[in-house]
């Protein structure tokens, strides 16, 4: 089987070659992919992939990479999230996903952006999203995956197609989803959002208060004052307001990613992957 790293490089130069060893490739995943279905239906659970994305292509042919020029920062983004993701990176197999999906650098193709957002959404957790947009019949169970691996989005629409998942709401507020924290936070005189409020609040008036109920908020285990946290920090300390920004930007604020890339002036490879994932995070 040829890695996702292989793949990408044959999208990058055109390659239309192991048709046919493509297509039984194609063949043997679709049936494993409706047995996987079939038992995830029975589990509740996502299902299975077949073999790992890096062997499959759509309809026995591969994805044809638009023509671009040589130097299009684009095409080395897309080898090196196609290495990454062979490695295991979750964030990089999602981001790929995108792409394909999005027809960014390559042909849009919904087949290919499927298998790698359940790749990522298996891995990390950072696709289940949108797995479970493309695969309706299967949305709470992704939405729970990615819930349970930290991702404040997946844990709101897992509440919403599942209003009796009490951990919906627990792990959605320490993953940043503020409607999701009910419990009372030692520090806030309330659930979590009357830190981020009192934070908004006092920001004019009193700052040192404000940061004080901000950071409450932004820490390795919350993020969901972590932009508020950076607003009042830039004045004071730039390189810990670019920390709290990023945590912001990871934790899927968009809004935090943007910072970052006009304010503080990102290297040529970091500015590439921020702009992946502002975009990637936008809704659709």
């Amino acid at each position: 089987m040829r890695p996702v790293a292989a793949l990408a490089l044959g999208l990058l130069v055109g390659c239309t070659c192991g048709r046919q060893k493509d297509e039984a490739a194609e063949a043997t995943a679709a049936e494993a992919t409706a047995a996987g279905a079939a038992g995830a239906a029975d589990e509740g659970s996502p299902r299975v992939d077949p073999p790992p994305i890096s062997s499959l292509t759509v309809g026995g042919r591969l994805p044809e990479l638009r023509r671009l020029d040589p130097m299009d920062p684009r095409l080395e983004t897309a080898r090196r999230w196609a290495g990454e993701c062979d490695g295991g990176n979750a964030r990089s197999c999602w981001l790929l996903g995108r792409a394909w999906e999005q027809g960014e650098a390559m042909d849009a193709d919904e087949g290919s952006a499927r298998r790698l957002y359940r790749r990522a959404c298996r891995e990390g957790g950072q696709g289940c999203a949108d797995a479970a947009r493309l695969h309706p019949d299967q949305a709470k169970a992704y939405a729970e995956q990615g819930c349970r691996a930290g991702f404040g989005r997946d844990c709101a629409r897992w509440a919403e197609l599942d209003p009796e998942a009490a951990d919906a709401k627990r792990l959605g507020c320490a993953a940043g989803w503020l409607e999701g924290c009910e419990e009372e936070v030692e520090g806030c005189g309330g659930p979590l959002g009357r830190c981020v409020e009192q934070a908004r609040a006092l920001a004019e008036s009193r700052p040192e208060e404000a940061r004080r109920f901000a950071r409450v908020a932004c820490s390795d285990a919350r993020t969901a004052g972590c932009a508020v946290y950076a607003e009042l920090l830039e004045s004071q300390d730039r390189e810990a307001a670019k920390v709290a920004w990023r945590w912001a930007c990871e934790g899927g604020d968009a809004a935090a990613c943007e910072v970052l890339l006009e304010r503080f002036d990102p290297t040529p490879g970091e500015r590439a992957r921020l702009e992946a994932l502002a975009s990637a995070l936008r809704p659709r």
